[in-house]
């Protein structure tokens, strides 16, 4: 029987990932909800904090419009195959 020395560290490193974006997630929801509220110069008062919170806003535009850009791709590539004939998609190695 094999000898555990307890998790790899891919395992460890997929661990530290997993927490560091839940606080992530929740230090976006934080900042979200002082910005659109009376408080939103609290933000401000920390140079680091704003410099985060505007990269992490930079980085969540971006995401989300590859994820708009993404999501049309789909739609006209699945509007385009459905257009096709069953022979057509076998020819084109899209059906077997």
């Amino acid at each position: 029987m094999p000898c555990l020395s307890g998790p790899s560290e891919a395992e460890l490193w997929h661990e530290e990932r997993l927490k560091n974006d839940r606080v992530t997630a929740l230090l976006c929801a934080l900042c979200q909800r002082i910005e659109e509220g009376p408080s939103s110069k609290v933000i401000n008062e920390d140079p680091a904090l704003v410099a985060w919170w505007q990269e992490h806003k930079r980085l969540d535009a971006e995401r989300k419009a590859q994820e708009a850009r993404d999501f049309r791709r789909k739609r006209v590539a699945e509007e385009a195959r459905s257009k096709l004939t069953r022979e057509e998609r076998i020819a084109l190695g899209i059906e077997r």
